[in-house]
């Protein structure tokens, strides 16, 4: 139970941390109602109580804490763009996880677009054995959507997530030889080529399903032509594998 878990980080922050004048850190994963808790409490009611008590726990033994939560449907249907202007909108259950955060990081896979992008633009990863999403330069992205202390970046940093290792590779600002970031004479860190694409109009553009379709009346046509038309005119699925809505482009 969450009070179990909550006297066994009380416990251990008293034996090994306390003692040892350390920091420690709280990893929890995640934010969600055991089983064996299930009440007659709403869930948001209830995941706002568990983030609450975690956020009193934090102060309480002056450690910070990553908690893990889910993104709602509605981010499967949301593009670069949309991440970044809505990003705290995402995450489900309770509005109080992200009013108590400090910091809101949203970690996305790229979107099968996305995917054909970066790929076209910096092309493979050379490697035998690769799968695909291990071939491409980068193939997620950390929106840091919220930030108490400091600017947010909605925009995102690109991130290269080696699947079967376990490691993440961030691609955000140039490292020089001694492994140190690189800055002009005004201090400003040099981006890498994989940011400047990332926040570029290339890549954040929507996919467009151009269809041509006949000049029709609707009033002046048989009800079942009329129907074939009106489903024409729906919306076509630019990425239906990530369920990401397109638009259409009309044409003469």
């Amino acid at each position: 139970t969450t009070d179990q878990v909550f006297a066994v980080a009380r416990s251990f922050h008293a034996a090994r941390v306390a003692t040892s004048g350390g920091r420690g850190l709280i990893l929890f994963d995640y934010l969600k109602l055991p089983a064996a808790q299930a009440t007659n409490t709403p869930e948001y009611i209830a995941l706002g109580q568990l983030a609450t008590r975690l956020k009193d726990l934090a102060v309480e033994l002056g450690v910070p804490i990553i908690a893990g939560a889910q993104q709602s449907r509605a981010a499967l249907s949301l593009d670069h763009a949309g991440h970044a202007d809505q990003g705290a909108a995402v995450v489900a259950g309770s509005d109080r996880i992200v009013h108590l955060c400090d910091a809101l990081f949203l970690l996305r896979d790229l979107r099968q677009v996305e995917r054909d992008r970066v790929m076209d633009k910096f092309g493979a990863r050379q490697g035998a054995g690769l799968d695909e999403r291990n071939r491409l330069r980068f193939n997620q992205i950390l929106h840091l959507s919220k930030n108490r202390s400091g600017p947010a970046y909605e925009t995102g940093v690109p991130v290269f997530y080696h699947r079967g290792q376990s490691r993440y590779e961030e691609h955000a600002y140039v490292r020089g030889a001694d492994g140190n970031y690189v800055a002009d004479d005004q201090g400003h860190f040099a981006k890498t080529a994989e940011l400047q694409y990332v926040h570029s109009p290339e890549f954040v553009k929507k996919a467009t399903t151009k269809v041509a379709l006949p000049t029709l009346s609707l009033t002046s046509t048989p009800a079942h032509s009329r129907a074939a038309v009106k489903a024409a005119m729906e919306p076509v699925a630019a990425d239906s594998a990530d369920a990401v809505a397109g638009r259409i482009g009309f044409e003469d």
